[in-house]
């Protein structure tokens, strides 16, 4: 298991590296999601941290791209994947789009899922 050069930490999420250290240990990890690329593919999958109390996802062969707090915060990730994608390149390839992430687009996306939560306890 690796994480991604481009890692999105998620708002809430404190001292990421022991959360993805304690994916391979003994003791079942806090309760959060990840997104990631499984086995080299192109596809990005969404995990619960609470499956790596299970040995067959702890040998798996993942590349984590994002750390969030939510499922819900997971999909708005995936959002705003596509819409970076689609606005540069006229397409959605997870990791073309994720690969070519600049330190503004991964702050952007940030400040959409903020806004997004503030709509939300207004609404």
């Amino acid at each position: 298991m690796k994480t991604h050069v481009n890692l999105y930490i998620g708002k809430g999420i404190r001292n990421h590296g022991k959360l993805i250290k304690s994916l391979t240990g003994r003791k079942l990890p806090s309760p959060f999601y990840f997104v990631a690329f499984e086995d080299e593919g192109t596809r990005l999958n969404i995990f619960s941290s609470l499956l790596f109390a299970q040995k067959y996802y702890k040998d798996r062969n993942m590349e984590i791209v994002a750390i969030v707090k939510s499922k819900d915060d997971a999909f708005e990730y995936i959002r705003g994947l596509s819409e970076i994608s689609v606005r540069k390149f006229n397409d959605f390839d997870a990791r073309k789009v994720i690969d070519s992430l600049s330190g503004f687009e991964i702050e952007m996306l940030k400040k959409q899922a903020e806004e997004r939560e503030q709509e939300e306890w207004l609404s």
